[in-house]
């Protein structure tokens, strides 16, 4: 039988380890998740589609793409008469703020009939935009 010291010394490790085990997962859902993009040949990287993403290191929200990848609602159907596709970087992406405070939500709602297909990511930069229109127009069907 181990001595007192030595059960004792185990006792407080199995404890530290579930303790920081409960922590992990605690952190995994409240605070910045860890990166579930995937390469893309044309972009480097993308978001899948569904991916659940918590943002906490500016602002904080809890974001999901929609079946095109992008941090938006899935295409309305039927297809408004108005439909833009939005190209832009993280401005656009906007995770720091809840979806419906960024300026593409807003705009749909200032403009009755508009959808705005946000294809926003982290990184694009205005040299990407033409890629990013050829590749996501074809999905997203814009008007303009």
């Amino acid at each position: 039988m181990a001595p007192p010291n030595t059960r004792r010394l185990i006792a407080v490790l199995a404890g530290l380890v579930l303790v920081l085990g409960a922590g992990e997962i605690v952190i995994r859902q409240w605070l910045e998740s860890p990166s579930r993009a995937i390469p893309d040949a044309r972009f480097g990287w993308v978001l899948p589609p569904h991916a659940r993403v918590v943002h906490s290191s500016e602002g904080y929200s809890v974001s999901t793409t929609n079946a095109l990848g992008f941090f938006d609602d899935e295409l309305r159907t039927p297809r408004p008469r108005l439909r833009a596709l939005l190209l832009g970087d993280s401005y656009s992406e906007a995770l720091q703020v809840p979806r419906k405070q960024n300026f593409s939500s807003v705009a749909e709602r200032l403009v009755p009939g508009l959808e705005v297909v946000n294809s926003g990511l982290s990184g694009r930069s205005p040299g990407e935009y033409a890629t990013t229109w050829n590749s996501r127009a074809h999905a997203s069907s814009p008007t303009w």
